[in-house]
Parts: structure tokens; sequence; C-alpha cells
């Protein structure tokens, strides 16, 4: 029986948890999956390119003698969710990027569109020298504008969801294609900058 998650609970599962990204092209099949898949299966030398390889996707250095065989099995599911999000073109990374870590694209929630921004080292004070007169004390101040850095953080956001929205639609066009789960229409605010009063 299938089990209700949201898409954004799934891509962290395929991706985080799946690890789906790194079986993309058959990279983590065995050999004759490989081949029954389509894929070019060339030999492997013991202490050539495939073992650096084989270290820098582990972390580590095993010391084996002979071939492994078999390797890390992925869910049908995280395959298939994978697939689709590969498909989507440039936001495909970004949400591959957020699964992986199971976080969100900020949205310059806590940034002010103005501040002004004081140069305390450049304090004016009054000439003691001069005649007395009321004199005023100041300090000269920088406006810092973020509209840019705002912006392009919400574009971010917006990217992301979208995302999420075109993998959730193509999940649900397929349905009873996935075994394990069952994806609802729970999504993220598109826009959260506005119901907080459009800060």
């Amino acid at each position: 029986m299938a089990v209700d998650i949201d898409v954004e609970a799934l891509l962290v599962w395929t991706y985080r948890d799946q690890r789906a990204d790194l079986y993309a092209g058959g990279a983590q099949m065995h050999p004759l999956e490989r081949a029954a898949d389509g894929h070019k299966v060339f030999g492997r030398s013991a202490d050539g390119c495939a073992a650096i390889e084989d270290r820098a996707m582990l972390g580590a250095d095993v010391d084996v003698r002979g071939r492994a065989v078999g390797g890390m099995a992925i869910d049908d599911d995280a395959e298939h969710v994978h697939g689709l999000v590969a498909a989507l073109g440039q936001v495909s990374s970004m949400l591959m990027r957020y699964a992986r870590t199971g976080d969100r694209p900020g949205w310059a929630a806590d940034v002010a569109p103005i501040r002004i921004v004081p140069l305390p080292e450049q304090h004016r004070w009054p000439d003691p020298r001069q005649p007395r007169h009321p004199g005023y004390l100041y300090c000269p101040v920088v406006i810092d504008d973020n509209a840019r850095e705002i912006a392009f953080q919400r574009a971010q956001y917006t990217a992301w969801v979208s995302g999420l929205i075109l993998v959730a639609y193509g999940l649900r066009k397929e349905t009873g294609r996935l075994r394990r789960w069952q994806v609802t229409d729970v999504l993220p605010p598109l826009a959260p900058w506005g119901l907080d009063g459009g800060r």
C-alpha cells in the first residue's frame, strides 16, 4: 500500500536517502544491468582511473581483492523520480542540491529592503578652536539598498517551488507508477514573503 508523502519530502528521500543522482547513466549498476539498460560497458583496471573514481565516490580507500559485484541498489521509485527531475533542465540541479541537504532556498525573510548604515569611523565633531556656537554632532550614513539581493533570492525560491510543482504534476499524471509513495497536494507556499505584510 502506498504511503502519502509531499513532493518535497519525496525529493529528500530520493536524493539524500537513496542518492539517486549518483546512479545517473548506470554509474552504480552491475555490468550486466548496465548492458541490459543499453549503457556501454568497458573494462576496468584495478589501479587506473576507475579506482580513483571509486575512492572519490566512497571518500575512502577500500582494500579489496578483485572486483566488487553488485554495489548499492536504488529503489525503482527513486530512479523514476530522478528521471522526472533530470528532465526539467536547469532547475533540476537546484532541486537536487536542496533535496540532498533537506533544506529550502532562502527568500530574504530577515533582510530589510533599505538599511541605513552609520559610518562610525567618520564622526564629525565640532572644532573646539572655533568660536562657541551651537555645534551639531552628526554621523555620516550610507543607504544600503538590498532590493537586488532580495529579488534574486525570491526568484530562486520561486524557481524551486515551480520545479516542485512540475515534479508533482508529472507524478500525479502517472498515477500508480510509484509503488511505495502517493504524492499529496502539500506544497511550500508560492510567495511566503506576501504572508508577512509584504516585507
